[in-house]
């Protein structure tokens, strides 16, 4: 299901594995680059926690740093672009199945991102089609194992 307003936009699937497992795949840095359509391979590592990938829209060289909250099961990724500040951009939840009356060896994994005010509608209309393949990205890779 997706939810999309004027400010937040949403994604979520349904992922056969234990929580565990998917935050496992959700806090490696150097995994980002298999599914963030914004820090495609291959991945730099720069220092300091902070990661460097290619945007496959643009080229672009866009950075990042995870900070993980175990206890909640969920990644803050802060964002931006070589050189720039990084901001707290996007946030992924991971909740286990049996939170919500699914299978205990299921999660549920939701992404979030919060709209720039300098965003065109068709800017923001792109993010929210890339987190929609994102989270199905996601599930293929920690389903099959990759």
């Amino acid at each position: 299901m997706v939810l999309s307003d004027d400010y937040c936009y949403t994604a979520t699937v349904l992922i056969k594995a234990p929580a565990d497992q998917v935050m496992k795949y959700m806090k490696d840095a150097n995994k980002v680059g298999e599914w963030a359509f914004g820090s495609w391979k291959p991945i730099k590592h720069l220092g300091g926690g902070v990661y460097q990938g290619t945007s496959l829209y643009d080229g672009g060289e866009t950075v990042y740093k995870l900070n993980v909250y175990e206890k909640f099961h969920q990644i803050d990724y802060e964002v931006g672009y070589h050189g720039g500040e990084l901001v707290p951009w996007i946030v992924a939840r991971v909740t286990p199945g049996k939170v919500v009356g699914r299978e205990p060896e299921s999660s549920l994994l939701s992404m979030m991102a919060w709209r720039n005010a300098k965003w065109s509608n068709e800017d923001w209309k792109l993010i929210g089609a890339t987190h929609e393949a994102e989270v199905f990205r996601i599930r293929y890779l920690v389903e099959s194992g990759q």
